[in-house]
């Protein structure tokens, strides 16, 4: 009620006149005195002081007149987004991923985006996959980026991106680790091979049950018949890492994760012998959910950035 019509308000403070902004509004001019009329009415102060020539403003005019331009700029800003939203030129992706994954991939996937949709943004849900996939399937997030198999296979689509290997990491201080860095030669893809048969009687540190992670790192144990000694559980990739790096111990972790600059100095990635076990990993999302083009951007760039197979 207060803002209804206030470019009649505005016109007539920038022109000094009733009889002016009549005309330049197209109305005529008793029209205009009403409505300035049932303005101050309805707000229970004078405007204007209309004994004056040109009208001046009262200090309540001035109050209002301020608020008015606020709301003029506003409206403004919103009907150019709005046009942006028309167009899809404006939005946001909301985005689920692992912390750890996230901690690698966005601060060089989120860049790229912005080159070729630099008025999109992407909202960021990071945690574990069975709880960003369950944001994804409430409708909290857009896609997720994780490894499979989803959670909810009746209610999303999978796309896999690329696969990778699972990776063994060790503390370079413990013996087995000095002795393989000593005699094994690197291989054509960066890494050591060993035998894992030798975690039967090592301590080991593992994801928490029910993470893709550790349902693909239980089978490859089972597969070599091999039994550890889990000491500790965890549900975040890099604590797992930093425990290995402070412990005589052993994990075994996604082949990015050996690629983190956050990697400490002491640890020793290896590639695992006689292990077929590979690591799917893409995007998810709802079924009958449309990817428009940003989403293809961002798919596009994830494999384009990080899939080295």
């Amino acid at each position: 009620m207060f803002f209804k019509n206030y470019n009649n308000f505005i016109t007539i403070v920038e022109c000094g006149s009733i009889t002016r902004a009549a005309e330049i509004l197209f109305l005529t001019q008793p029209s205009l005195s009403k409505y300035l009329k049932r303005l101050e009415q309805n707000l229970g102060v004078e405007l204007f002081d209309h004994h004056a020539s040109p009208l001046k403003l009262t200090y309540a005019g001035k109050r209002y007149y301020e608020y008015i331009k606020r709301i003029q700029a506003m409206d403004r800003q919103f009907s150019e987004e709005l046009s942006g939203l028309r167009n899809n030129e404006v939005g946001e992706i909301r985005v689920g991923i692992a912390q750890w994954r996230g901690a690698i991939m966005l601060p060089t996937l989120i860049p790229a985006f912005h080159k070729h949709h630099p008025k999109w943004d992407i909202v960021l849900k990071e945690g574990r996959a069975v709880q960003v996939e369950t944001a994804l399937v409430q409708g909290e997030v857009d896609i997720c980026l994780m490894n499979f198999p989803s959670h909810f296979p009746s209610q999303t689509i999978q796309e896999t991106l690329w696969s990778e290997k699972c990776i063994l990491v060790g503390n370079k201080q413990h013996p087995l680790v000095k002795k393989a860095i000593s005699s094994i030669p690197i291989q054509k893809d960066g890494y050591r091979h060993v035998d894992i048969t030798f975690l039967e009687n090592e301590h080991f540190i593992s994801l928490q049950p029910g993470q893709n992670m550790t349902v693909a790192t239980d089978r490859l144990l089972a597969q070599q018949n091999i039994r550890p000694r889990k000491i500790w559980q965890t549900e975040n990739m890099s604590t797992a890492l930093n425990m290995v790096s402070n412990t005589m111990s052993f994990t075994i972790m996604p082949e990015m994760g050996a690629k983190t600059q956050f990697v400490p100095d002491n640890v020793e990635f290896f590639a695992i012998e006689h292990s077929e076990e590979l690591l799917l990993f893409g995007v998810v999302y709802r079924k009958n959910f449309v990817l428009n083009k940003q989403i293809h951007t961002l798919i596009n760039l994830t494999k384009s950035i990080y899939n080295k197979s």
